[in-house]
């Protein structure tokens, strides 16, 4: 077990005070957020993984699955640009605000993504249940 403190990363976004507490913050939040895309890879893909079971028990729900493992892709993606970009700028008080942004943005997106993910399992069990 860690006792790591991984802070969220739509509060880290709201603090644009840019202290030396900040950029590791930052840094950790999405390093979180990517083992958490991650994790969700190793989940929801491949032949007995959550999106699979949902296309198998609602078929016509592939589109939506293939739409989130494309946007977790690119989450991914935009995650570990913005990482590269806070590690190159760390420290720089100019930086801070457009990068809090930026920040905002993908917790935001990563939200999005989330609440859709759940709803596309929930919306496929419901249907397996209601045998439609």
């Amino acid at each position: 077990m860690s006792t790591t403190y991984i802070p969220d990363l739509g509060r880290v976004a709201s603090d644009t005070r840019g202290g030396g507490t900040w950029w590791l913050a930052a840094s950790r939040a999405l390093d979180a957020l990517m083992d958490r895309l991650r994790r969700d890879e190793l989940v929801d893909d491949g032949p007995s993984g959550d999106f699979a079971e949902a296309v198998w028990a609602a078929p016509d729900l592939a589109p939506r699955a293939d739409r989130l493992r494309r946007d977790r892709a690119e989450l991914m993606d935009r995650a570990r640009r913005l990482r590269q970009r806070l590690s190159s700028v760390a420290g720089d008080p100019g930086a801070v605000e457009e990068l809090a942004g930026e920040l905002s943005d993908l917790a935001r997106d990563e939200s999005r993504y989330r609440h859709r993910s759940i709803d596309l399992v929930w919306e496929s069990v419901n249907r397996d249940i209601g045998g439609e």
